[in-house]
């Protein structure tokens, strides 16, 4: 009983509190604030403890059958969210083992996102997608690589050719070395491969050259 008066008394003390400050909003100029401030009132008024505790005042008795009736049908509906939430987790498994085997990375984000993978299940499907990250993160370093092999000639020339490479780079496609590209000669194949900053770099050298 006494739980209940310290709960109706401290909400009625927010609705005085919240009542002066919305007769301190006069006039069209603070018609939002007094909008936002109606809102807090009803909410607090509407508030199923504040509710619960003025029925427990009234009639204690009734009010402890309707919370226990109230907590019954609240520990049924969470029993079927649980049966519900097992039902769909077995479904989940086997989705994500064909999503795996497809290697379907939106359907396994999807699954992730839905919240119904148990743990075993999470681990194998974050697992496949940290993965999947790695290999996009190298396939982008490959695009961004490309390659001028020069077979056939001689070491000199194949040295002149390095050069005038990194001119044209220079030049004809306005980019700065050490900044946009980097160069790396390889003797063994006689091969020029240009390092760049990013994909579009790269595609605009394959595309240009």
């Amino acid at each position: 009983m006494e739980e209940a008066k310290q709960t109706v008394a401290a909400f009625e003390q927010k609705l005085e509190d919240l009542r002066q400050q919305e007769l301190s909003l006069p006039g069209a100029a603070h018609k939002k604030e007094r909008s936002a401030v109606g809102k807090k009132i009803m909410s607090c008024k509407n508030d199923e403890a504040y509710i619960s505790a003025q029925r427990y005042l009234k009639d204690p008795q009734a009010e402890r059958e309707r919370r226990t009736k109230d907590a019954t049908a609240r520990e049924q509906r969470e029993a079927e969210k649980r049966l519900q939430w097992e039902r769909r987790s077995r479904e989940a498994a086997i989705e994500l083992t064909a999503a795996l085997e497809q290697m379907d990375s939106d359907a396994i984000r999807a699954l992730v996102l839905e919240d119904v993978l148990d743990s075993g299940c999470l681990e194998a499907a974050e697992r496949y997608l940290a993965e999947e990250a790695d290999r996009l993160q190298e396939a982008k370093k490959d695009a961004a690589i490309c390659e001028f092999r020069f077979s056939g000639v001689e070491k000199r020339a194949f040295f002149t050719a390095s050069i005038a490479v990194s001119e044209v780079l220079m030049t004809q496609f306005q980019l700065q070395e050490g900044v946009e590209f980097k160069l790396k000669v390889v003797p063994a194949s006689n091969s020029v491969f240009i390092a760049c900053r990013g994909e579009e770099i790269a595609s605009m050298i394959k595309t240009g050259a």
